[in-house]
C-alpha cells in the first residue's frame, strides 16, 4: 500500500522505520517548512522519500495513487490538520481508503471530516516512546491501541501484525484512561527514577538502583502485579513505613506519592482478605497526609 504522512517529526520517522521494514511505501511527507529542524532530520534518515510543501499537495495526490493517510502531527493539531486536508482534497477526485491518527488520549473523532469522502478512520496509538532513536524493528513485541472504523482498524492489525508487534482495540469512551494508564508506565516510571536518584544519598545517582527496577519489572512480567509485591507493606513493617516517611518531610510531593503509593500497595496485599488489615494501619501513619487530602477536597468542592 502507498502512504502520505502528514508531519516529518518523531512520529513520522517512527512510522516510516516500521513501514520500511514490512515493505509498505511511504511515498510523500508533508511539512510545514523545508528549513524547519524536523523535516531536515527526516530528510537526513530518508533522503529517498519525497518532502512536499500543502500547497503542493493537491497536484501529487491526484496522481500519486495514495492508499492511506497519517497524520504524525501532535494532538493539539490533528483536527486543524484534518480541515486542512478536507481543504486540499475538495480540489481533487481520487481519495485514500483510510486515515489514522497516532493520539493516545483522542479519539479517531479528531478525523470525522474526513469522512465525507468515504476514508475510514482510526486512531492507531503505539505504546512506545517515539525517538529519533528507534531501531529499524521497533514494532516487534510493541502493542497498539486501536479505535474507530473497521477498515481502518483492519489495516492496522494486519501491518502491526507483519511487524510482530500486537494489537488491543479500545472503546471511544476508553481512550482517555487507557492514556492515563500509559503515562503512569511511561512518563510516571521516569519521574520514579529521578525520584530514588533526588532522595537517595550517595554520590551515585539513579545507577545503583536501575537493576532493581529492571528485576522488579521482570518479576511483574512473569508473576503479575500482586505476586511481584514485596518490601515492608507486604511484611507489615509499619515501623519501617513511619521512618520513610518522615524522612520525606524535606520532599513534601515526594513524602506524599510515598503515601499515596504504600495505600495502593496496601490495597494489594489485602485483596484476599476480609479487612485491610495493612491500609487501617498506614492510614494512622499518614493521618497528616489523609486529612490535608480531606481539606483540600472540600475547599474544591465548594468552589
Amino acid at each position: 500500500m502507498r502512504w502520505l504522512l502528514l508531519g516529518s517529526g518523531q512520529a513520522a520517522a517512527a512510522v516510516t522505520r516500521w513501514f520500511l521494514q514490512i515493505g509498505e511505501s511511504v511515498v510523500m511527507v508533508v511539512i510545514s517548512s523545508e528549513k524547519s529542524q524536523s523535516a531536515i532530520r527526516y530528510a537526513e534518515r530518508f533522503p529517498k522519500i519525497e518532502q512536499l510543501s500543502w500547497d503542493h499537495l493537491p497536484y501529487r495526490l491526484q496522481d500519486a495513487a495514495i492508499d492511506g493517510v497519517i497524520f504524525c502531527t501532535p494532538d493539539t493539531e490533528i483536527a486543524p490538520t484534518a480541515e486542512r486536508f478536507v481543504h486540499e482534497m475538495e480540489k481533487i477526485s481520487k481519495f485514500p481508503q483510510v486515515a489514522w491518527q497516532l493520539s493516545g488520549a483522542l479519539s479517531s473523532q479528531q478525523l470525522n471530516p474526513l469522512k465525507r469522502f468515504s476514508i475510514s478512520v482510526a486512531s492507531v496509538h503505539p505504546l512506545a516512546a517515539l525517538t529519533w532513536q528507534l531501531p529499524d524493528q521497533w514494532v516487534r513485541g510493541m502493542y497498539f491501541a486501536l479505535e474507530g472504523e473497521s477498515l481502518a482498524c483492519e489495516w492496522a492489525q494486519i501491518l502491526v501484525g507483519k511487524a510482530e508487534g500486537h494489537t488491543i482495540h479500545l472503546a471511544e469512551s476508553d481512550k482517555v484512561r487507557y492514556h492515563a494508564a500509559a503515562v503512569l508506565a511511561s512518563n510516571a516510571l521516569v519521574a520514579l527514577a529521578d525520584a530514588v536518584a533526588t532522595i537517595q544519598p550517595t554520590q551515585y545517582g539513579i545507577a545503583p538502583f536501575l537493576p532493581i527496577m529492571r528485576q522488579t519489572l521482570e518479576s511483574v512480567a512473569k508473576l503479575g502485579t500482586h505476586d511481584a509485591l514485596t518490601g515492608p507493606v507486604v511484611r507489615k513493617d509499619f515501623a519501617t513505613i513511619e521512618k520513610h516517611y518522615n524522612a520525606l518531610q524535606a520532599f513534601p510531593i515526594l513524602q506524599s506519592c510515598y503515601a499515596q503509593l504504600s495505600l495502593w500497595m496496601a490495597e494489594m496485599a489485602d485483596a484476599d482478605h476480609s479487612t485491610n488489615v495493612r491500609k487501617i494501619q498506614l492510614q494512622r501513619i499518614f493521618v497528616d497526609e489523609l486529612s490535608h487530602d480531606r481539606k483540600k477536597r472540600n475547599r474544591d468542592g465548594e468552589k
